[in-house]
């Protein structure tokens, strides 16, 4: 059964995917990260690994570097080490360096920097659905 978020996300204009992740890549992210993901998000990288829609690259449980989720989280955590540990980086916008961040209770923000940072969305599927 696919989710909504992968319906939803598969809807999309420019949608393009790579191959889910499986449970063990999933885990593995996690504990590096020390974190758990949320559920949307866990779903999507489930189902799709990584995947790109509407002008979008999000990050995901795959090889690529500089669209997986713990090489990129990793990173950002050092540019802005003052943000929560447990939040993983699910866009790099590429724009004013504009980083989006989840929570793993699924909340989303946009951050600038250490003192620009801005709740935007709920979930992972109200941040697709305004895309």
């Amino acid at each position: 059964m696919v989710s909504s978020i992968v319906s939803l996300m598969q809807s999309k204009p420019d949608f393009y995917a790579l191959q889910g992740a499986t449970d063990s890549e999933i885990e593995n992210a996690e504990h590096t990260l020390g974190t758990q993901f949320a559920l949307g998000y866990r779903d999507y990288v489930s189902a799709l690994g990584v995947a790109s829609l509407a002008g979008h690259e999000f990050t995901g449980v795959c090889k690529p570097k500089r669209l997986n989720v713990v090489d990129v989280t990793i990173e950002h955590r050092r540019l802005t080490p003052s943000l929560p540990e447990d939040w993983y980086v699910i866009e790099e916008t590429h724009i004013d360096g504009i980083t989006i961040w989840q929570s793993p209770k699924g909340e989303i923000f946009q951050v600038v920097s250490e003192n620009d940072i801005k709740k935007i969305n709920n979930t992972l599927e109200e941040f697709i659905s305004g895309l």
